[in-house]
């Protein structure tokens, strides 16, 4: 369900005038969340249109949301709206706007073909009230020390579900989910994800889609038979009780292919830029 296929990179989420919200990858083979699970989750939606779901992305403090820069092209605060304190995307839970879009400085845009990869993909937002904390809504540490080897996490989303997935399937048959979804998954070494990375693109020559793993900024994990997919992207990844991830790209193809990684932006390699805005609160 988590499966960030970088479509977002062809159509920008919230990327024009227009209301729509474009859909970036969810997870496959998760599991229903229960209340309360994970109260740090947000959904970005489209404002005025409940259940648009984007992109994810988690709560840092009172009022700033940490997502993927690629979530975040549109400018216009006006557009956004962020959704806390539910499993369901669609209903109950708070609704909060949007005052600033903050978007890692060295993130670029790029399209395919020319795409190569996604790095610096790291944003934040500003609401314009102070999030209100309680047992379905609280935000998540951040992972400050640097992950090197195996590591047991877990990754939490809105979206695309259907096990029908892969790469020749029309966008007609994506199932996104209308309740937040988990899977568990193992961080891998630097090492290992360039190697399935390189193997995975090696092995289709045509495919637009060719991440090139940074090598400080990126952190990989997998997971046999799931994976990110279509909504997930700009979800948060856990380990140890903090965030050590945002999803940025699933090259798995929803969990449809077991070597290739999914690719998050590593989150310690940016904890200074993201104090730099957040440990002010007002």
């Amino acid at each position: 369900m988590f499966k960030f296929v970088l479509l977002i990179q062809l159509i920008a989420f919230l990327g024009t005038a227009s209301a729509d919200v474009e859909v970036a990858p969810q997870i496959v083979g998760g599991n229903d969340a229960r209340p309360g699970q994970f109260p740090y989750m947000v959904s970005i939606q489209t404002a005025g249109y409940r259940g648009s779901h984007g992109c994810g992305a988690g709560i840092i403090n009172e009022r700033w949301i940490l997502s993927a820069a690629h979530c975040l092209l549109n400018d216009r605060t006006e557009l956004y709206a962020l959704i806390v304190g539910t499993i369901r995307m669609d209903e109950d839970g708070d609704v909060y706007s949007v005052e600033q879009i903050v978007r890692h400085p060295s993130y670029v845009i790029n399209v395919p073909p020319f795409y190569t990869s996604n790095w610096f993909d790291i944003g934040l937002l500003k609401t314009t009230t102070k999030i209100i904390f309680n047992e379905f809504v609280r935000p998540i540490p951040l992972g400050r020390r640097r992950i090197t080897g195996s590591l047991p996490a877990i990754a939490a989303g809105f979206g695309a579900y259907s096990p029908n997935i892969t790469i020749d399937s029309p966008a007609t048959e994506w199932v996104m989910s209308r309740h937040l979804q988990y899977m568990p998954a193992t961080i891998i070494s630097h090492n290992e994800c360039n190697i399935r990375t390189s193997f995975f693109n090696a092995l289709n020559p045509f495919y637009l889609i060719k991440p090139i793993i940074h090598p400080t900024s990126h952190i990989c994990t997998i997971q046999p038979a799931s994976g990110l997919c279509f909504g997930d992207s700009g979800s948060m990844l856990i380990a140890d009780g903090e965030a050590v991830g945002v999803v940025v790209s699933g090259v798995r193809l929803c969990g449809q292919v077991d070597a290739a990684p999914d690719i998050y932006t590593r989150i310690s390699s940016f904890t200074g830029w993201i104090d730099n805005y957040t440990n002010e609160l007002n």
